[in-house]
C-alpha cells in the first residue's frame, strides 16, 4: 500500500493535483477528505476528485484542526490518498435520522462476522458524540476484539456545524463505517493519554443522562472541581481544560472532560459516564504527553507502518498550543501521517467494549503485506529531544511536585501507617465496588486470639509488633489481585477476587498455619488467629457481607479459636 497526503490552503488548490495517477490501483483506493471549510467547499471538492477517480471511495469529516506531516493547521484541508494493493474497503453510511443506533450497529455487525478471517479493520467517523453515538458503540462492541476499530468525531471551531460524508451525502447525526477486507493488511491500534492522576477518588452516585454527571459522593459534582480547584461556576469552562476526570471502567483508566457545569452543579461531559464508577481529578503533563507519543513510536518502529492516521482530541491541541509538532513528529518520523483533531475518540477498554474516549491520542498503523522482523541493531533509536516553552517548563516542575504530594497523600489517605495495609475505607471501598461490577468473590475475616492480653501483659509496643507480623503474613500468602486491609484494632479483612470458596479456606488455613508457627510471644506462647470465610456470588449490600463474615468469625471464636469457619448458608437469609 501507498499513502498520499496533499494540503490545501483553498478550493483552487486541487487542480495542482494529479488524481488520474492513482487510477490503476491494484486493488482499492480510498480518499479521505479532512477539512475546516465550508459545507459548500467540501462537497464540490469530493465530487471534484470522484469525477477525476470514479472507482475510488471518497469520504471525510470536518475537523477542529488537519494533521499532515507531523504538523497542524487550521481551517485548510488535507486530502489522504491510500493506495491498496490486496485490501477491499466497503463503507456503510449509518444515519441516526432513519434509523436507531442499535439497529444501524447490529446491521454492521452482522455484515462484519459474515467476512470472518477477512475483517482487517473497521475505521469510524462519527458525526456527534451524543447519546446515540454511546448507544451504537455499545452495540458494537461484539465485535471480536482481535479486530481493529478506531476513528474519531468530527470536530469543528468558529461555531460552524459539524458532519461526515459519504460521496455526496451529508450525515450529521450519524457514522460513516470503512470496513476493511484483506487476509494481508495489518492494523495495529495505539492510545496515548499524559495526563496524570490527582487527589482521591470518588464515586458517580447520580446521573440526568449518559453523560451529565449531576452528584459524586452524593453531593453535587461541581463541588469537587470549587474544593480541590478553587474553580468557580462562572468561570468553569475557560479553566478546566488542564483538568478532566480519570474515569476506571472494567480495568480501563479513561478521560472525561467536562465541558460546562449547570447552575446546579452538574457537570456536562464530551462522553459518556455510568453510576458507581470512581473518578478523580487529573491534570495535563507536558512531560508524560510527549513522552507517550515517543513510547508510540519505538513500539511501531519494528513493525514498520507503511501509514499512520491519527485521531487527536482537540483538548490536547489547545493544551499544548505550540508543542503540538512535538507530538505529532514522532509518528511522522515512523510512516507517513496524516489526522485531524476530533470532539472524541474510539477506542477499546481491556474487556472489549468500544468507548467514546476524551482528551487521548489515537494513532492506526497500517500495513499490507507480510509483518517485518527487523532485527533491533538496524531500528534507527527515536529522539528524545523535547524543547518546551518556559511555561511549559514551569508546568514541568508544579506538575512533578503534584505527582510526589498526590502520591503521598493518597498512601497516607488510602493506607494503614502501622500495617502497610489497606485502612478500613479503603478496603470497604474496594469490596464495594466488587458489588457493583456484581463479580464473584470470596472474603476472610480475621481477628487475633487474646489480643488484649499481650497489650496488657507485654505492653503495646510488642502489640504493634505482632499486628506488623499478622500484616506481613497475610502478604506474603495472597495474590497480588487480592486486598487485604485493617478493618480496626486486632481485626482484618482480606478480599480474594474471583476466588472460589475451597481457595479461600485454603488461603485462611496456610495463614493460620503460618501465625502459630512464625511468632513467639515473650512467655513463648504462639500467636493465633480465628477467621470467618465466605463467597459472595449474588447481589448483596456490603453490610451483609460484614455481618455474614462477622458471624463465622463468632462461631470460630466460640469453636475454641485458632481455627476457621465457613459462613452458615443460614446466615444469608
Amino acid at each position: 500500500m501507498k499513502q498520499y497526503s496533499f494540503h490545501l490552503n483553498s478550493p483552487n488548490d486541487i487542480s495542482s493535483i494529479d488524481l488520474r495517477s492513482w487510477s490503476n490501483a491494484p486493488s482499492a483506493v480510498l480518499v479521505q477528505i479532512l477539512s475546516g471549510w465550508e459545507e459548500a467547499e467540501i462537497l464540490t471538492l469530493a465530487a471534484h476528485v470522484r469525477r477525476f477517480l470514479p472507482e475510488a471511495v471518497v469520504l471525510g469529516t470536518t475537523t477542529a484542526g488537519e494533521i499532515m506531516h507531523g504538523e497542524l493547521s487550521l481551517r485548510t484541508t488535507v486530502i489522504n490518498c491510500m493506495v491498496f494493493s490486496k485490501t477491499e474497503v466497503h463503507v456503510e453510511r449509518i444515519d441516526f435520522d432513519t434509523q436507531t443506533a442499535v439497529d444501524g450497529a447490529r446491521k454492521l455487525l452482522e455484515q462484519c462476522l459474515a467476512k470472518k478471517n477477512k475483517l482487517a479493520g473497521i475505521e469510524l467517523l462519527i458525526a456527534r458524540n451524543n447519546v446515540n453515538t454511546y448507544a451504537f458503540l455499545a452495540a458494537l462492541s461484539p465485535c471480536p476484539s482481535d479486530v481493529p476499530i478506531f476513528g474519531g468525531v468530527a470536530g469543528l471551531t468558529d461555531g460552524k456545524q459539524h458532519f461526515v460524508f459519504y460521496e455526496d451525502v451529508i450525515v450529521h447525526d450519524g457514522v460513516i463505517a470503512v470496513v476493511f477486507e484483506s487476509q494481508d493488511l495489518h492494523i495495529h491500534v495505539c492510545t496515548s493519554q499524559g495526563w496524570c492522576p490527582l487527589g482521591p477518588w470518588f464515586r458517580i452516585t447520580a446521573m440526568q443522562s449518559e453523560n451529565i454527571i449531576s452528584h459524586i459522593d452524593k453531593r453535587p459534582a461541581m463541588l469537587v472541581y470549587e474544593k480541590y480547584l478553587g474553580f468557580t461556576r462562572e468561570d468553569f469552562a475557560n479553566e478546566n481544560l488542564a483538568f478532566p476526570l480519570f474515569l476506571e471502567r472494567s480495568g480501563h483508566r479513561m478521560l472525561r472532560l467536562p465541558a460546562l457545569c449547570t447552575q446546579e452543579g452538574a457537570l456536562v461531559l464530551r462522553a459518556d459516564c455510568r453510576v458507581g464508577e470512581r473518578v478523580r481529578l487529573a491534570y495535563g503533563n507536558a512531560d508524560e504527553i510527549l513522552d507517550a507519543s515517543i513510547s508510540t513510536q519505538k513500539t511501531l518502529l519494528p513493525w514498520a507502518p507503511e501509514a499512520i492516521l491519527l485521531f487527536n482530541c482537540m483538548s490536547r491541541r489547545f493544551y499544548l498550543r505550540d508543542a503540538t509538532h512535538q507530538e505529532l513528529k514522532p509518528f511522522q518520523d515512523t510512516a507517513p501521517c496524516v489526522g485531524y483533531y476530533t470532539e472524541g475518540e474510539v477506542g477499546r477498554a481491556e474487556d472489549g467494549d468500544l468507548s467514546l474516549l476524551n482528551m487521548t491520542l489515537v494513532s492506526a498503523s497500517l500495513r499490507e503485506g507480510p509483518l517485518l522482523d527487523i532485527p533491533h541493531q538496524r531500528i534507527t533509536p527515536p529522539s528524545n529531544t523535547k524543547e518546551l516553552t518556559p511555561t511549559m517548563m514551569f508546568l514541568r516542575h508544579l506538575t512533578h511536585f503534584i505527582a510526589v504530594s498526590s502520591a503521598e497523600l493518597e498512601e497516607l489517605a488510602t493506607t494503614d501507617k502501622l500495617t502497610g495495609l489497606h485502612n478500613r475505607g479503603e478496603i470497604e471501598s474496594i469490596i464495594k465496588k466488587e458489588l457493583i461490577e456484581r463479580r464473584c468473590f470470596s472474603a476472610i475475616m480475621l481477628d487475633l486470639d487474646n489480643f488484649k492480653a499481650i497489650n496488657d501483659t507485654f505492653g503495646h509496643d510488642e502489640g504493634d509488633r505482632v499486628l506488623a507480623w499478622t500484616a506481613s503474613v497475610m502478604k506474603q500468602n495472597i495474590r497480588s489481585a487480592d486486598a487485604a486491609g485493617r478493618w480496626g484494632g486486632e481485626e482484618f479483612l482480606i478480599l480474594l477476587p474471583g476466588a472460589p470458596l475451597i481457595a479461600a479456606q485454603k488461603v485462611a488455613e496456610r495463614i493460620r498455619t503460618k501465625l502459630r508457627q512464625g511468632y513467639t510471644l515473650p512467655d513463648k506462647r504462639k500467636v493465633t488467629a480465628s477467621m470467618g470465610v465466605a463467597e459472595f456470588s449474588d447481589s448483596i449490600s456490603f453490610r451483609e457481607v460484614y455481618r455474614i463474615l462477622d458471624a463465622a468469625l463468632y462461631q470460630a471464636k466460640e469453636n475454641g479459636k485458632d481455627c476457621f469457619c465457613v459462613a452458615n448458608p443460614q446466615n444469608r437469609e
